[in-house]
């Protein structure tokens, strides 16, 4: 049986195409480990992560009243890259921010921060 965050990489997968690769997707949820309620797409924005883009981001996910929020990286291999690894670590540490994981989404697996730093 497919667990909570399997059956949204499903639901993501269905929505992504090859134009996807490197984007930022914020899924914004009505609960820790609820349903999607709105989903917003950054193209390219994975292309170079640094302050300016971390302090834009947390300022988006400071103002959108969601419970919790889910981030997915469209990646064809479902594996991050240092820059993945880097937004995680930089917005893990923002209390304010409901964040329930970042997610590498591949064709066929992915890959969860929160999974890997446990």
């Amino acid at each position: 049986m497919a667990n909570w965050l399997d059956d949204r990489i499903y639901g993501l997968r269905g929505r992504l195409t090859p134009a996807d690769e490197g984007s930022l997707w914020l899924l914004f949820l009505d609960g820790p480990r609820g349903e999607v309620i709105l989903a917003s797409a950054f193209a390219d924005a994975m292309a170079h992560v640094d302050a300016q883009m971390t302090r834009n981001l947390v300022r988006i996910l400071d103002h959108v009243p969601a419970v919790a929020v889910l981030l997915a990286v469209p990646r064809a291999d479902g594996r991050p890259l240092p820059v993945d690894r880097q937004l995680w670590s930089d917005l893990e540490g923002h209390d304010a921010i409901p964040l329930v994981d970042l997610v590498v989404v591949g064709e066929t697996d992915y890959w969860s921060a929160r999974s890997a730093a446990a």
